[in-house]
């Protein structure tokens, strides 16, 4: 049987996902109390504050993170042996998005 993730850079990208993930629900975990019952989701220079939810709406944006991050990892593995390349892409796209994830639930920390 095959191991998960055999290649020592889909392991490398893998774990850089899950740390960034992991800091971005610590961030969120670390200031969950200080949340409003009504959070700013998105705020317009101009507009000011135009969408809002309550906590499990960030909560929900976390767990969709995670989720498309075990797809993405799940993906990277499948491909491995067909198309390497496509692999890897899956993997390097999993680290940017969660760098994307990352400065948005900072962003809305530090907007509430």
């Amino acid at each position: 049987m095959k191991a998960f993730l055999a290649s020592k850079p889909l392991i490398a990208l893998t774990a850089a996902s899950a740390l960034l993930l992991l800091i971005a629900g610590l961030t969120l975990a670390l200031h969950w109390s200080e949340f409003p019952s009504r959070v700013v989701l998105h705020f317009a220079p101009l507009q000011g504050a135009d969408l809002f939810g309550d906590r499990m709406d960030v909560a929900l944006v976390w767990a969709l993170g995670a989720a498309v991050m075990t797809v993405n990892a799940f993906l990277a593995q499948v491909f491995y042996d067909r198309s390497r390349e496509l692999s890897f892409l899956f993997g390097g796209m999993n680290v940017l998005l969660m760098l994307v994830l990352l400065i948005a639930i900072g962003t809305i920390v530090s907007v509430n």
